[in-house]
């Protein structure tokens, strides 16, 4: 961290998207492609520690740009 910075990691994938629910796929071509209207996401246990890590950081308020060099 500097005066102009803060620079932390991902450790890889953070959060996974949730498919829709099986029972509203699979009942032919007609119902394909299936678009949720929201994408909903979940942590992964795994890399919760970073996640959280990462929000704090985000919600600072000197913190106004973020940047995603993966």
């Amino acid at each position: 961290e500097s005066s102009t910075g803060v620079i932390s990691n991902g450790i890889g994938h953070l959060v996974k998207i949730d498919a829709p629910a099986s029972s509203s796929t699979g009942r032919g071509l007609d119902s394909l492609p299936v678009i949720p209207d929201k994408f909903d996401l979940t942590v992964i246990d795994k890399t919760k520690d970073q996640f959280n890590t990462l929000r704090k950081l985000m919600a600072r308020d000197d913190v106004t740009r973020i940047v995603n060099a993966c």
